[in-house]
């Protein structure tokens, strides 16, 4: 899997759980290709956090779900990707330019003490009883006003200009016109769907506390008592990928997030690295460039001006 390594993810402060990154295409094509010559610019990948994207520039498609459901995106869409929902995205081929800005946020954002309603609404999509629309083209009546909510998360967690209210307000804001212009639908529920769910979040809560130590797939098949055939048959079923390109994949995010304080040799030993030469090798056939190298691109970049939207 490869990542463009101009990504910055970023939080307001350690008490909101809010990253975003910027994509913005120039080293897409050094990824290796869907089936048909598209530049993915994510591989499949589940999370418990909501996730938004603007494609500011290009045009290509999203798998979201379990089997996943297609949606084409053209310049200028939203898109939404609901907790727990499998999703992976590629450009379509031969575009000069590509651009989108994503905002990942804990559901738990909108469990405001005295809003009951919001509560309710956080606690239904973190257990799938709920879920938003996908895809607001930019022709739909809702986009200009969700548009414009979606850009003042982006302003919230500018470098210089972070400001938590004006997140959360904007937050509020984009919430308040899905559910006003009902756009968030109740999920159809299902023994099997529900047998599913208890497993993703059982999985993912493992890897969260576990992912800087040893861990093998015997471990966290016996730690939520499967067998090792059982739970590595249903873990790619529900994660789209086997358990340890999975657990890779979280220790080279993690990776991302803690090198922008933390030196290589630091960050190799808290997200499970077996050695610093290890997590170098990893590190690059991931990334495309050397920790090191990632560090100091890390420091020249950061989100667009206002203008760059």
């Amino acid at each position: 899997m490869k990542y463009e390594y101009n990504n910055k993810f970023s939080s307001i402060n350690r008490y909101l759980p809010v990253a975003y990154y910027v994509h913005d295409g120039k080293s897409a094509w050094q990824q290796e290709p869907d089936s048909n010559g598209n530049p993915i610019f994510v591989n499949p990948h589940i999370h418990a956090e909501l996730e938004l994207l603007l494609f500011c520039r290009g045009d290509g498609y999203m798998q979201i779900g379990n089997p996943g459901e297609t949606l084409r995106f053209a310049q200028g869409d939203l898109v939404i990707v609901n907790p727990y929902e499998v999703h992976m995205g590629a450009y379509r081929a031969g575009l000069e330019e590509q651009r989108h800005l994503c905002v990942d946020f804990a559901a738990e954002l909108l469990e405001h003490p005295a809003a009951p309603m919001t509560r309710r609404m956080a606690d239904d999509l973190l257990n799938r009883r709920v879920r938003c629309e996908n895809h607001i083209p930019v022709g739909d009546p809702l986009y200009p006003d969700l548009r414009e909510a979606f850009l003042g998360l982006l302003r919230a967690v500018t470098p210089g200009r972070q400001n938590d209210l004006r997140f959360l307000s904007s937050l509020f804001r984009f919430f308040d016109l899905l559910h006003e212009d009902n756009r968030i639908h109740t999920v159809r529920q299902s023994p099997v769907r529900d047998a599913n769910q208890t497993f993703v979040r059982a999985a993912l809560e493992y890897i969260g506390e576990h992912f800087s130590e040893p861990v093998s797939t015997r471990d966290i098949a016996g730690a939520l008592g499967y067998s090792r055939e059982h739970f590595c048959r249903l873990f790619k079923s529900c994660f789209s990928v086997p358990f340890t390109d999975y657990l890779l994949r979280f220790r080279v995010e993690k990776a991302r997030l803690l090198l922008g304080e933390c030196s290589s040799s630091k960050t190799a030993a808290l997200c499970g690295f077996s050695s610093q030469s290890s997590f170098a090798r990893v590190f690059r056939e991931a990334i495309g460039c050397s920790p090191s190298e990632y560090r100091k691109k890390l420091a020249q970049t950061g989100l667009p001006e206002e203008s760059g939207y």
